[in-house]
């Protein structure tokens, strides 16, 4: 049956025009939006060049002009084998290899263009039986995963081991009314997550040595089927978190209470992709604020800490791991220290807003 999937594939790709190259208005994600001509390629910031060769393809996503992005897949001669390269700012950042049914054999990830990880994939009987992730630099194992299957053919555990003696068992079981349950446990702890005949979520908790920990129920708006809102129960502190969610499920506000006293209230606003812009916290140390700012691309570019209205620490993220952190004592700047990932390469004392020393760490 495969095989003749295949050749139907095969049949309508030598339908194509070798070597044809179409463009398309698109998006960062690089979706095919609309079909344009040469002549329109200036008119949109995101223009994707699609290409195809037979059954190899390349797509360029352009951003204004200037390649952000690139996705090549491509077959080896016997139609069996499929590899999948991804490209940003012409650097490759991540390679899959298929088979020729379409199952997922190998994923690699890259940083700065060298390998960083590797994900290995085993099957039986049509089914993902182990999964093995391997460190790029000397190919260690990081940890694997293997995949047991109940008598339906439905998953039931998935036994994932981190290192020599330290194993993760994730099982899941459905039951006759259709609610479902997942059970992951590490080391002493144990984490359930039940689900109704909808797959919503509706409970979730956490079990140390055999006694539960947290328990916390989810409620969902009837219109939307969003969630709406959700409450956690502290067993040994007798403590409850309230959380309420926005119209899209997104966490809006948290409010702890400890013995039926209101402990603090956390609050969190949004841009219209969803991501943090401000947090605020009320609590025995007065007002805290985290402001948050992201460049275009999405990534977080500026943090901003508030204690009680007075600026006290701004943190200002670079390239790949490069940040700075300006700190300030009473409104004014002190100390800049300047980083690389968890390496401190250098810092700048000030005082009256002047630079009065500096020291290299390098």
């Amino acid at each position: 049956m495969r095989q003749t999937l295949l050749r139907i594939v095969l049949l309508l790709v030598s339908l194509h025009a070798f070597g044809e190259d179409l463009l398309y208005r698109s998006n960062d994600f690089g979706m095919l939006l609309a079909r344009i001509a040469p002549y329109q390629k200036d008119d949109s910031r995101w223009v994707l060049r699609l290409r195809r060769n037979g059954l190899d393809e390349e797509r360029q996503l352009y951003d204004n002009g200037k390649e952000a992005r690139r996705w090549e897949i491509t077959w080896n001669k016997e139609h069996m084998e499929k590899v999948e390269k991804d490209f940003a700012g012409g650097v490759l950042t991540a390679r899959r290899v298929y088979d020729a049914a379409g199952s997922l054999l190998q994923e690699e990830e890259y940083t700065a263009g060298e390998l960083s990880k590797k994900i290995l994939f085993t099957y039986a009987n049509g089914r993902l039986e182990r999964r093995r992730v391997l460190a790029g630099v000397d190919g260690r194992q990081i940890s694997a995963d293997v995949y047991l299957y109940a008598a339906n053919g439905g998953l039931r555990e998935v036994r994932r081991t981190v290192s020599p003696g330290e194993e993760i068992v994730s099982s899941s079981v459905t039951g006759t009314s259709g609610l479902s349950e997942e059970r992951s446990s590490m080391g002493g702890s144990i984490f359930i997550e039940r689900y109704d005949p909808y797959g919503k979520l509706v409970n979730r908790e956490r079990r140390d040595d055999g006694v539960s920990v947290s328990i916390e129920d989810f409620e969902y708006d009837p219109g939307s089927h969003a969630l709406a809102s959700s409450k956690e129960r502290l067993q040994g502190e007798s403590g409850l978190i309230a959380r309420r969610y926005g119209d899209a499920g997104r966490l809006s506000e948290e409010t702890m209470t400890v013995k039926g006293a209101v402990r603090e209230i956390l609050t969190y606003e949004r841009d219209e992709k969803g991501k943090v812009t401000s947090k605020t916290r009320r609590g025995p140390e007065g007002i805290e604020v985290w402001k948050y700012s992201y460049s275009d691309s999405g990534d977080l570019s500026r943090e901003e800490y508030f204690r009680r209205g007075i600026e006290v620490k701004v943190t200002v993220h670079g390239e790949g791991k490069l940040r700075t952190e300006e700190l300030y004592r009473d409104g004014e700047l002190f100390l800049k220290v300047f980083y690389d990932g968890d390496t401190r390469l250098r810092e700048e004392v000030y005082s009256n807003g002047g630079l009065q020393r500096e020291r290299s760490y390098q």
